[in-house]
């Protein structure tokens, strides 16, 4: 799965994250989800910024801006607005914190390799 990055331009430049598979699912969910948060707004343009390879599985690493890497210790979907993907997941972080985090957000993404 991927975290992509999109920019939608609803006469106004939005950016949306979403989880999904393929760049074209990527794309529709970020329409839709920019829709929902602007409804009098039609999408006229998409453009995806990023695409990132996450990992969502028991065991995964990620990292979190302010928490710093950690590990993935459960994983549960949640019931979902529209057509965007949400998932709750429970994080053991290497400072000994554990975090439920909900993804996708901002501020988490793949652990970094050293």
């Amino acid at each position: 799965m991927r975290l992509y990055k999109i920019q939608v331009d609803l006469h106004r430049r939005v950016e949306v994250e979403v989880m999904a598979e393929t760049e074209d699912e990527a794309r529709q969910m970020a329409r839709s989800s920019a829709s929902e948060r602007w409804p009098a707004a039609d999408a006229w343009t998409t453009e995806i910024l990023s695409a990132t390879e996450i990992e969502l599985d028991v065991g995964a690493r990620i990292a979190h801006e302010l928490f710093g890497p950690g590990t993935v210790h459960a994983v549960s979907p949640l019931a979902s607005s529209g057509r965007r993907r949400l998932f709750r997941v429970t994080v053991h972080f290497d400072s000994g914190d554990s975090k439920d985090l909900v993804l996708p957000h901002p501020s988490i993404g793949p652990a970094r390799h050293a």
